[in-house]
């Protein structure tokens, strides 16, 4: 019997994620619960949505307070290959 693991973030995106005030192990599960799997694919789909998106799916306004720092993330992950160069 095989199990399928559902899709996650990859390592390196998990761990810049959880080094950010604010993303807990558990905002991590709701973006891939959500579908979101990537830093790339929540930038596509817009954190503002993604957010509103899993608040409603849980009835909790609180979601709101993810915003800020999944926003700083996503400007973390762009300028740490900037910076690399």
């Amino acid at each position: 019997m095989t199990t399928h693991t559902p899709p996650q973030f990859a390592q390196h995106e998990r761990h810049l994620l959880l080094s950010e005030r604010g993303i807990g192990q558990l905002v991590v599960q709701r973006l891939e619960s959500a579908g979101i799997h990537s830093l790339e694919q929540l930038r596509r789909e817009g954190v503002e949505r993604t957010v509103r998106h899993i608040g409603a799916v849980l009835g909790s306004a609180s979601w709101c307070n993810r915003q800020r720092a999944l926003e700083r993330a996503l400007l973390r992950a762009v300028a740490a290959p900037a910076a690399a160069r």
